[in-house]
């Protein structure tokens, strides 16, 4: 069963009134006088006052007794819960609450979700009649507990009738978000630009999110134990029981500009957009007995620094300072946005990626239904070859084109630092996927590394409303120390103890995409190569007992290199050979909307070499790069083990004489053009060209 509260005024406006979820004693006393009052006339309805708006209690004690699936709250202007109160719903239940303010209480849907969203004011407020109504944060007060964690149950010694079952053994999801806000300073239609359009002035007023000490969230998981008291395992060995998935998301849904014909949209975006962040001062439980869930974060700018010790905010900037201590807490995906600022991994960090689970120090002795896993259990790491990879995703949020005069030069995107490294587990059973994805440029100076997994690095603001007003440089930089590695490695089979076993990742892939430049400095390195490893196997008999013991190699293939961009100056240098003799090299895919030119050999990004990378769009076109040409050497494709290599633009040129080879494919899709030692793009191209091009592929 499900209940769900819908507050709204007559004739389906917005309402002002306020909800507070609190102790049936104190719901009777609170709404005592309400309901004795009313007539036949329901306008003298008299609700009690809080903070200046009309205010309707519930009781948590009678909405949890009533043992439902379901409750949602949502219409009203603000909701809170008191010390004290609990509210819970049945095993992967969903409480929905809305307007939200201040939760003191304890929500509880075990293996379920919790999807709370913050105060939002009135559409078209100014800010001088906001007043009191202005609510400065979602807040998760001090006494505070949101628990979704899965249940641990051990049914061992029940029959078919008395079991509990395990459908509620994963940890289930709480959703913190607000909403996009702003008001307008001053009042009627803004400022007249003398065009037949208007630009409003707006503040940001984005509600914050704020876990305060003393705050618990609860995702982690739970178990299970058969009724033969056997510990239920999944197929990769590891005790089953994930945990669960963490949402702390401000600065939801679009801005609309802030210059306008006819009537405006709202929220207008604001001048600055750092109002709102996330503090996280309370503590998360998060780690699986497998592996665990996802933490999506998103807030105006984000840094990763190893020298920092906790999660700080800075509350003027709305910028989150990460400690790599932070990347331990037990979930298997990190996704973190930012809105306004730069995301940076600074200069030296090394930011480790590998999966911790609840370890138990006995499978045979384990506690009754209801226990907590981290009371029995401690964190650890799980042998090579049974953790589960842990993904990173960092997404930088274009900030600016919205208006026509008065946008911010805000030129944020993503960078990892000097000596930076971000380094994926090399024992887990499949490679991680790193991901990096900005509306402004992304600048890789240090390493990410992910052996047998994915590196995928995109600027592109075409996603943008207004991409045309947007300041910021669109391009991928690779800087000359840089280190892309997702080469294949050798992974162990723990779960076979008679022998030394395991199999071999093959080299993963990296792709850099942007609707602008991408640009690789000389002695950046790209490793695609598989790998090779001696496993031990039975051989002969008719079983380990008569058997012998052999030894065999084993290999894996190359990866994959893909490049797009409008202009490409490629100097790196690709390591993609298979891990073997036998094994197959890597794949190069070359995509460029107009000329792919190729030379033999030099260095085709020197101009560039003691250049910055650009922030602006501006300091990318003072950069004076060919529009519309991807430059790569035959040098730089012939000696880097690729098996094939596709080529793929309107002309694809070659300057001079140049000797392309690979052992396998070559496709060259587009019209082919020779050009002169030196040209520099096809209009170099003259009627008689004395250059000789070999082509050999298989």
């Amino acid at each position: 069963a499900s209940l769900t509260i819908a507050v709204t005024e007559a004739g389906g406006a917005t309402t002002t009134d306020s909800v507070v979820l609190a102790s049936s004693a104190d719901t009777a006393a609170a709404m005592a006088d309400v309901l004795s009052g009313v007539t036949a006339d329901a306008g003298n309805l008299s609700l009690p006052t809080v903070n200046g708006l009309s205010t309707i209690y519930y009781s948590t004690d009678l909405l949890t007794s009533e043992n439902l699936g379901k409750i949602t709250i949502k219409g009203v202007y603000e909701l809170s819960m008191d010390k004290g109160t609990s509210l819970t719903v049945r095993p992967g239940g969903t409480i929905t609450l809305t307007g939200v303010t201040t939760i003191d209480g304890s929500l509880t849907a075990h293996g379920g979700t919790i999807a709370l969203t913050g105060y939002t004011y009135l559409s078209n407020s100014s800010v001088a009649a906001l007043g009191d109504y202005v609510a400065t944060a979602l807040t998760i007060g001090s006494d505070a507990v949101l628990d979704v964690s899965g249940l641990w149950v051990n049914d061992s010694g029940l029959d078919s009738l008395t079991l509990q079952g395990s459908a509620w053994i994963n940890g289930g999801s709480i959703t913190l978000v607000t909403d996009v806000s702003s008001a307008k300073v001053g009042s009627g239609n803004g400022h007249d630009n003398g065009d037949g359009t208007y630009t409003y002035t707006a503040q940001d007023e984005t509600s914050s999110i704020i876990l305060a000490a003393g705050s618990v969230l609860d995702l982690e998981s739970g178990g299970y134990v058969s009724t033969k008291g056997v510990l239920k395992t999944d197929t990769d060995g590891l005790p089953s029981g994930n945990g669960g998935n963490l949402t702390l998301q401000t600065y939801a849904g679009t801005w609309y500009s802030d210059t306008y014909n006819g009537t405006a949209n709202y929220p207008v975006a604001p001048v600055t957009a750092t109002a709102a962040t996330v503090v996280m001062d309370g503590t998360i439980y998060a780690a699986g007995l497998n592996e665990g869930g996802t933490l999506t974060l998103q807030v105006p700018a984000i840094a990763i620094d190893g020298t920092a010790t906790t999660v700080a905010t800075d509350t003027t900037t709305g910028a989150v300072t990460l400690p790599t201590s932070f990347f331990t807490q037990g979930f298997s995906t990190y996704k973190l946005t930012s809105t306004y600022g730069d995301i940076t991994v600074a200069a030296g960090t090394t930011l480790t990626l590998k999966q911790q689970t609840y370890q138990l120090s006995s499978t045979t002795t384990l506690p009754a239904t209801g226990a907590l896993v981290r009371d029995f259990a401690s964190l650890g790491y799980a042998l090579d070859g049974l953790r589960q990879a842990v993904d990173l995703t960092l997404t930088q949020q274009g900030y600016g084109g919205f208006a026509y005069s008065t946008d911010p030069d805000h030129p944020a995107g993503i960078t990892i630092g000097a000596g930076a490294s971000i380094v994926a587990d090399p024992g887990a059973t499949t490679g991680a996927v790193i991901t990096l994805s900005a509306d402004g440029p992304v600048t890789i100076l240090g390493s990410i590394i992910a052996h047998g997994g994915s590196i995928a690095i995109t600027s592109d603001d075409t996603g943008l409303t207004y991409s045309a007003n947007y300041k910021a440089a669109q391009d991928v930089w690779i800087g000359a120390d840089a280190v892309l590695d997702v080469s294949g490695t050798y992974v162990p089979d723990p779960l076979v103890t008679a022998y030394t076993t395991g199999s071999v990742l093959d080299g993963g892939s990296i792709t850099l995409s942007s609707d602008g430049t991408i640009v690789a400095l000389a002695g950046s390195t790209f490793d695609l190569q598989g790998a090779s490893a001696t496993i031990q196997e039975p051989s002969g008999g008719t079983s380990l007992r008569t058997a012998g013991i052999v030894t065999s190699p084993i290999w894996s293939d190359g990866g994959i290199l893909t490049l797009g961009g409008n202009e490409v100056y490629f100097s790196g240098t690709i390591s993609a050979a298979g891990g073997a003799a036998s094994a197959s090299g890597g794949t190069l895919n070359i995509t460029d909307g107009a000329t792919i030119l190729i030379t033999q050999s030099g260095d085709v990004a020197s101009a560039l070499s003691s250049a910055s990378a650009p922030t602006t769009a501006s300091s990318l076109t003072a950069l004076g790069l060919t529009s519309g040409t991807a430059l790569i050497t035959a040098d730089t494709i012939n000696g880097a083990g690729l098996d094939s290599v596709s080529l793929t633009g309107t002309t694809i040129a070659f300057a001079g004489d140049v000797t392309l080879k690979v052992p396998d494919a070559l496709y060259l899709n587009g019209d082919i053009a020779l050009l002169p030692a030196g040209a520099t793009g096809t209009a170099a191209a003259t009627a008689t060209v004395a250059s000789t091009v070999t082509l050999a592929a298989g």
